[in-house]
C-alpha cells in the first residue's frame, strides 16, 4: 500500500514538473536568462569557450532559466529559435547574417525579461573557392567563386588592381588586363582580405603544356590541335562513338619524361597534400570513364599494373544515371592525389600514390565498363595544362 502511494505521489510530482516547465516556457517565472559562457557546437572545440562567432555558425548558448527565452537579438537582428532546440540550460542557435557587425547578444523570455551578453558577431573576410577556368586570355572575363564577396570590394591580380564587372555573396567577374602576368587573386572587402591560393595561368607544377611536342605521345595516343584553346596546343580526345572496354589509341594520351625531358619526378611531396589540375572543355562524353594514373619511367603503358588510379565521371549523375557532360566551355577541373586509389575494374579502393617522386610519367585513356554496352556514344575533350599543385581544402 505505501508503495502504491509513493508511486501516485512520484508521478503527481513529475506531471506538476511537467506543468511548471511547460508554464514557465510559455509565461516565464520572472527571471532572466542567465548566460555561464557560450561555445561551438563543434564537437572537436566544443570545450572553449567563445566570445565571436561567424554570422551563419551555430553556437550553444550554456547557462540556465533559458527555457523561457523567446527571442534572441545579435544586435538589432533577431535570430532564428527552433524550440526543439531550447531547454532550461542550453539553446543552439544560428548566429543571424547582417551587414552590420554587432558586439552584443540579447536574450529576451517570454515575460519580457532581458539579458544582456557581450558577444560579437561579424563576417568573415572573403572566402575563395576557385576559379572556373584558371587560363583567361588577357581582355576575357575571369569567374571567381568563393563567399563574403561583399561591397565595397576590391580585386588584385598580383599588384594591379582589376575591374570587377559583376558581383554577388558568392561570386566576382572581373576583367583580366591587357599584359597581364601570372599571379594569384586577392580579393578585399570592409571585413577583411584573401590571396587565392592558385594563381591565374597557374604554371607551378605543370607536366606539360602541350605546346612542346617533345613530351611523348610516341605511339600516337590522341592528338593536339589549337582550335578554340584556352592557351594554344591541347590534347584533343575524339572519336566518333565509344563502346564498352573499347581500347582507342584516339582517346588516350600519356606524358613520359623519358621521350621530353629526363628521368625526373613528376613532383615533390606526399600526394595526399598534393591535387591534379587541368583545364578542360568536354563537347560530348558520356558514360566510359576516363582512367588518370602515373607510371615510373620502366614501366610499359598499361591499365592493368598495380599503380593507383583515379576514374574520372563528369557525366556521372546523382541518381546513378548518365548525362553528355558538356561544359559549355574551358573549366578548371582539380582532383586530390588521395582520391587516386583504385584498379582498372573498381573491384578495389585500397591502392594509393605515396611519394610523388617515384613518378616520372603521366597517363590517361577512356576505358572500361559502360552502363549499357549496346550504345555508341561521341565523344570529343579538349585538355591542357596538366599539373601537380598543393592541395587546399575549401568549402565548395
Amino acid at each position: 500500500m505505501k508503495s502504491r502511494t509513493l508511486y501516485i505521489i512520484l508521478l503527481l510530482a513529475l506531471a506538476l514538473a511537467s506543468c511548471s516547465e511547460d508554464y514557465v516556457r510559455q509565461h516565464g517565472n520572472g527571471r532572466p536568462a542567465v548566460i555561464d559562457y557560450v561555445r561551438l557546437c563543434d564537437p572537436a572545440k566544443a570545450d572553449s569557450a567563445i566570445y565571436e562567432a561567424e554570422m551563419l555558425s551555430t553556437i550553444a548558448i550554456v547557462g540556465s532559466n533559458l527555457q523561457s527565452v523567446n527571442t534572441i537579438l545579435f544586435g538589432e537582428t533577431e535570430a532564428a529559435l527552433n524550440i526543439s532546440l531550447v531547454s532550461e540550460r542550453a539553446i543552439i542557435v544560428t548566429v543571424p547574417f547582417s551587414l552590420t557587425i554587432s558586439d552584443n547578444m540579447r536574450l529576451i523570455t517570454v515575460d519580457g525579461k532581458v539579458t544582456d551578453y557581450a558577444f560579437r558577431a561579424f563576417i568573415p573576410a572573403p572566402a575563395i573557392y576557385n576559379m572556373q577556368c584558371e587560363y583567361v586570355a588577357d581582355g576575357d572575363t575571369a569567374v571567381l567563386n568563393g563567399n563574403y564577396y561583399y561591397e565595397p570590394v576590391t580585386v588584385m591580380l598580383g599588384d594591379q588592381q582589376v575591374e570587377v564587372i559583376e558581383s554577388s555573396a558568392t561570386r566576382l567577374l572581373f576583367r583580366v588586363p591587357e599584359g597581364a602576368q601570372e599571379a594569384p587573386v586577392t580579393v578585399s572587402t570592409s571585413y577583411g582580405t584573401t590571396t587565392s591560393t592558385f594563381h591565374l595561368r597557374d604554371t607551378r607544377g605543370l607536366i606539360t603544356d602541350f605546346r612542346t611536342l617533345e613530351w611523348g605521345n610516341s605511339y600516337e595516343k590522341g592528338a593536339v590541335s589549337d582550335e578554340d584553346g584556352v592557351s594554344g596546343n591541347y590534347l584533343l580526345l575524339s572519336a566518333a562513338q565509344t563502346g564498352a572496354w573499347v581500347w582507342n589509341n584516339a582517346l588516350s594520351g600519356c606524358y613520359w619524361a623519358k621521350d621530353g625531358r629526363g628521368i625526373e619526378p613528376i613532383a615533390q611531396g606526399v600526394a595526399d597534400t598534393l591535387a591534379l589540375k587541368f583545364e578542360v572543355n568536354i563537347i560530348n562524353w558520356s558514360d566510359i570513364p576516363m582512367i588518370i594514373w602515373f607510371k615510373t619511367s620502366d614501366q610499359e603503358f598499361s591499365v592493368d599494373d598495380n599503380n593507383a588510379q583515379y576514374h574520372w565521371k563528369p557525366w556521372l549523375m546523382e541518381d546513378g544515371g548518365v548525362s553528355n557532360a558538356r561544359t559549355g566551355g574551358w573549366r578548371t577541373v582539380e582532383i586530390p592525389l588521395a582520391l587516386f586509389n583504385t584498379n582498372k575494374e573498381e573491384t578495389s579502393n585500397e591502392r594509393m600514390l605515396g611519394d610523388m617522386a617515384q613518378y616520372t610519367d603521366f597517363n590517361l585513356m577512356l576505358f572500361g565498363a559502360q552502363t549499357d554496352a549496346s550504345k555508341k556514344y561521341p565523344v570529343e575533350i579538349r585538355l591542357d595544362n596538366p599539373r601537380i599543385v598543393p592541395y587546399h581544402i575549401d568549402a565548395k
